[in-house]
Protein backbone atom coordinates (compact mmCIF):
# COMPACT_ATOMS: atom_id res chain seq x y z
CA UNK A 1 0.00 0.00 0.00
CA UNK A 2 2.91 2.18 1.06
CA UNK A 3 4.98 1.48 -1.99
CA UNK A 4 1.76 1.91 -4.10
CA UNK A 5 1.50 5.37 -2.47
CA UNK A 6 4.64 5.83 -3.35
CA UNK A 7 4.49 5.21 -6.74
CA UNK A 8 1.49 7.10 -7.50
CA UNK A 9 2.88 10.33 -6.40
CA UNK A 10 6.69 9.90 -6.83
CA UNK A 11 7.56 9.92 -3.74
CA UNK A 12 10.82 8.94 -2.01
CA UNK A 13 10.66 7.13 1.91
CA UNK A 14 11.60 10.62 3.37
CA UNK A 15 8.65 12.49 1.58
CA UNK A 16 6.26 9.56 1.96
CA UNK A 17 6.83 9.00 6.05
CA UNK A 18 5.52 9.67 9.02
CA UNK A 19 2.29 10.13 7.70
CA UNK A 20 3.44 12.96 4.74
CA UNK A 21 2.16 14.09 1.86
CA UNK A 22 -1.23 12.19 1.98
CA UNK A 23 0.42 8.64 3.06
CA UNK A 24 -2.23 6.83 4.83
CA UNK A 25 -0.15 4.58 7.30
CA UNK A 26 2.58 6.24 9.69
CA UNK A 27 5.89 3.87 9.12
CA UNK A 28 9.17 4.72 9.59
CA UNK A 29 11.85 6.14 7.50
CA UNK A 30 14.16 3.72 7.73
CA UNK A 31 11.41 0.46 6.72
CA UNK A 32 10.22 2.39 4.15
CA UNK A 33 13.66 2.87 2.74
CA UNK A 34 13.93 -0.98 3.66
CA UNK A 35 11.25 -1.69 1.24
CA UNK A 36 12.33 0.61 -0.90
CA UNK A 37 15.36 -0.96 -1.66
CA UNK A 38 13.60 -4.25 -2.15
CA UNK A 39 11.56 -3.15 -4.46
CA UNK A 40 13.84 -1.67 -6.92
CA UNK A 41 16.01 -5.20 -6.39
CA UNK A 42 13.18 -7.24 -6.65
CA UNK A 43 10.52 -5.78 -8.44
CA UNK A 44 7.77 -6.58 -5.98
CA UNK A 45 6.79 -6.12 -1.89
CA UNK A 46 8.81 -8.00 0.68
CA UNK A 47 6.00 -10.16 1.54
CA UNK A 48 5.23 -11.49 -1.93
CA UNK A 49 9.23 -12.18 -2.11
CA UNK A 50 8.67 -14.18 1.07
CA UNK A 51 6.08 -16.02 -0.32
CA UNK A 52 7.59 -16.93 -3.60
CA UNK A 53 10.86 -18.20 -2.09
CA UNK A 54 8.35 -19.94 0.97
CA UNK A 55 10.02 -18.24 3.72
CA UNK A 56 9.93 -19.80 6.94
CA UNK A 57 10.29 -18.13 10.10
CA UNK A 58 12.84 -18.91 12.52
CA UNK A 59 12.03 -21.92 14.51
CA UNK A 60 12.35 -22.92 17.77
CA UNK A 61 10.55 -21.97 21.61
CA UNK A 62 11.03 -19.19 22.93
CA UNK A 63 10.94 -20.06 26.53
CA UNK A 64 12.89 -22.06 28.69
CA UNK A 65 11.70 -24.81 31.72
CA UNK A 66 14.34 -24.98 34.47
CA UNK A 67 15.42 -28.94 33.72
CA UNK A 68 16.30 -27.17 30.00
CA UNK A 69 18.63 -24.47 31.41
CA UNK A 70 20.26 -26.52 33.78
CA UNK A 71 21.03 -28.81 30.68
CA UNK A 72 21.79 -25.69 28.85
CA UNK A 73 24.65 -24.92 31.96
CA UNK A 74 26.03 -28.67 31.96
CA UNK A 75 26.66 -27.98 28.02
CA UNK A 76 28.22 -24.74 28.50
CA UNK A 77 30.40 -25.83 30.96
CA UNK A 78 31.42 -28.56 28.81
CA UNK A 79 31.66 -27.29 25.98
CA UNK A 80 32.80 -23.63 25.94
CA UNK A 81 33.49 -23.02 22.95
CA UNK A 82 30.35 -24.41 20.95
CA UNK A 83 28.55 -21.71 18.85
CA UNK A 84 25.39 -21.45 19.65
CA UNK A 85 24.10 -23.51 17.12
CA UNK A 86 25.54 -26.43 18.48
CA UNK A 87 24.56 -25.85 21.77
CA UNK A 88 20.72 -25.64 20.17
CA UNK A 89 21.27 -28.91 18.80
CA UNK A 90 23.28 -30.32 21.96
CA UNK A 91 20.02 -29.07 24.02
CA UNK A 92 17.54 -30.58 21.49
CA UNK A 93 19.41 -33.95 21.66
CA UNK A 94 19.29 -34.26 25.34
CA UNK A 95 15.44 -32.10 26.21
CA UNK A 96 14.35 -33.21 22.82
CA UNK A 97 13.02 -29.40 22.17
CA UNK A 98 14.44 -26.96 20.05
CA UNK A 99 15.20 -23.59 21.46
CA UNK A 100 15.68 -20.44 19.23
CA UNK A 101 18.88 -19.14 19.18
CA UNK A 102 18.36 -16.22 21.18
CA UNK A 103 16.37 -17.33 23.71
CA UNK A 104 19.93 -19.99 24.43
CA UNK A 105 21.74 -16.51 24.17
CA UNK A 106 19.49 -14.69 26.77
CA UNK A 107 19.60 -16.99 28.95
CA UNK A 108 23.40 -17.26 28.84
CA UNK A 109 24.45 -13.97 29.59
CA UNK A 110 21.72 -13.07 31.63
CA UNK A 111 22.87 -12.59 35.45
CA UNK A 112 21.61 -15.11 37.55
CA UNK A 113 19.57 -12.81 40.01
CA UNK A 114 17.72 -12.32 36.44
CA UNK A 115 17.10 -15.79 35.57
CA UNK A 116 20.00 -16.38 33.64
CA UNK A 117 22.96 -18.50 33.97
CA UNK A 118 25.43 -15.77 34.22
CA UNK A 119 28.01 -16.71 31.56
CA UNK A 120 29.82 -14.11 29.14
CA UNK A 121 31.60 -14.58 25.87
CA UNK A 122 35.28 -14.10 26.13
CA UNK A 123 38.20 -15.20 24.44
CA UNK A 124 39.41 -18.08 24.77
CA UNK A 125 42.41 -19.62 26.49
CA UNK A 126 44.46 -21.85 24.49
CA UNK A 127 46.26 -24.32 25.93
CA UNK A 128 49.58 -25.91 24.31
CA UNK A 129 48.56 -30.02 23.65
CA UNK A 130 52.63 -30.01 23.11
CA UNK A 131 53.58 -29.60 26.61
CA UNK A 132 53.20 -32.87 28.04
CA UNK A 133 56.43 -32.92 29.90
CA UNK A 134 55.82 -37.11 30.26
CA UNK A 135 55.79 -37.40 26.55
CA UNK A 136 58.90 -35.22 26.13
CA UNK A 137 60.69 -37.30 28.10
CA UNK A 138 59.86 -40.47 26.16
CA UNK A 139 60.57 -38.94 22.90
CA UNK A 140 64.07 -37.99 24.33
CA UNK A 141 64.92 -41.45 25.51
CA UNK A 142 63.78 -42.73 21.62
CA UNK A 143 66.48 -40.29 20.54
CA UNK A 144 69.40 -41.61 22.42
CA UNK A 145 68.94 -45.06 20.80
CA UNK A 146 68.84 -43.03 17.23
CA UNK A 147 72.34 -43.74 15.24
CA UNK A 148 71.72 -41.27 11.99
CA UNK A 149 69.62 -38.07 12.85
CA UNK A 150 69.30 -37.80 8.82
CA UNK A 151 67.03 -40.46 8.86
CA UNK A 152 63.99 -38.49 10.45
CA UNK A 153 61.86 -36.64 7.99
CA UNK A 154 60.04 -33.40 9.95
CA UNK A 155 56.67 -32.52 8.55
CA UNK A 156 55.61 -29.61 9.92
CA UNK A 157 52.00 -27.33 9.29
CA UNK A 158 53.90 -25.03 7.26
CA UNK A 159 50.96 -23.47 5.32
CA UNK A 160 48.25 -23.31 8.01
CA UNK A 161 48.59 -20.92 10.06
CA UNK A 162 48.01 -20.29 14.35
CA UNK A 163 44.61 -19.24 14.10
CA UNK A 164 42.93 -20.70 10.79
CA UNK A 165 41.04 -23.61 12.49
CA UNK A 166 40.98 -23.13 16.13
CA UNK A 167 37.53 -20.68 18.07
CA UNK A 168 38.84 -17.95 19.25
CA UNK A 169 35.90 -16.97 22.09
CA UNK A 170 34.27 -19.22 24.36
CA UNK A 171 31.24 -19.22 27.42
CA UNK A 172 32.49 -19.38 30.86
CA UNK A 173 30.50 -17.72 33.73
CA UNK A 174 31.50 -14.57 34.86
CA UNK A 175 34.94 -13.69 36.61
CA UNK A 176 36.14 -16.50 35.73
CA UNK A 177 38.56 -17.28 32.46
CA UNK A 178 37.59 -19.70 29.54
CA UNK A 179 40.15 -21.87 28.17
CA UNK A 180 40.11 -24.17 25.65
CA UNK A 181 41.14 -27.53 24.05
Amino acid sequence: MMLTHMLLHNLTPHTACNMQNGAAVNVARSTLRRWWKHFEWWGETPVATARRFNYKPMVGSKAMTALEKVALDHIAAAHPAYYLDEMQDALERECGRRIHVSTLHRVLVSPRNQGGLGYSLKVLTVLAVQADQYERAIYRACLENVNDPAQFIFVDECSVGRNASRRRRGYERRGRPVSGF
